[in-house]
């Protein structure tokens, strides 16, 4: 079952069983969930805005439901490695002096294959929170179909990689960094051997 429908299902129990609010369903799964899954070595502010971008990305329900933990007549599967769906190893950096994320690499669902075949992500809206990770230096964002103009106020931002993003990702890359006044390069990866550097002026 996609993510999508188990994370409905799953609100829709709580919100009948427990009488949760939407704000509160998002916290408990945030504060309960998302964060006991992330380094500590992370900046506690940037911890809970990287929880928020798993939840909102279906990241976090992709996990959570292989490991069972929507389903009532199976134990929790604890040996499903949360690293198949996020590493923090490879999908993040942070300063080691203050914790803050700097490098984020962003994809959900891929799986590798011997062709070209879209139906190795799941394309998702990049949340507007991205935007409080106001030290990131550079961003790799794959199967994004939507960036927030929010990205645009990343005080920080060096790089920008869109991996086989779609053409309303690059539709939606706010002004600001399109401007021949930005220093952000932007570069568009169709294939991981076909490189295209996209410089807005």
């Amino acid at each position: 079952m996609h993510a999508n429908v188990v994370k409905h299902l799953y609100k829709m129990g709580n919100f009948l069983r427990r009488e949760l609010t939407e704000e509160q369903f998002r916290e408990k799964m945030i504060e309960e969930e998302a964060m006991p899954l992330l380094p500590v070595n992370i900046h506690l502010d940037d911890r809970r805005v990287l929880a928020n971008i798993l939840y909102d990305t279906d990241i976090l329900f992709d996990y959570l439901n292989a490991a069972k933990k929507f389903d009532d007549d199976a134990k929790f599967d604890s040996n499903v490695p949360f690293s198949k769906y996020f590493d923090a190893d490879t999908c993040i950096k942070t300063d080691p002096e203050t914790g803050r994320i700097t490098y984020l690499n962003l994809i959900v669902n891929y799986t590798e294959t011997n062709g070209d075949d879209d139906s190795q992500f799941i394309y998702y809206e990049l949340p507007p929170i991205i935007g409080q990770l106001n030290q990131l230096k550079e961003i790799r964002l794959w199967g994004c179909k939507l960036i927030p103009k929010e990205i645009g106020d990343l005080p920080k931002l060096e790089k920008l990689d869109l991996i086989r993003c779609r053409n309303g990702a690059l539709e939606t890359i706010p002004e600001k960094l399109k401007n021949s006044t930005s220093t952000v390069k932007i570069n568009v990866l169709q294939t991981t051997d076909d490189v295209m550097t996209v410089r807005y002026m």
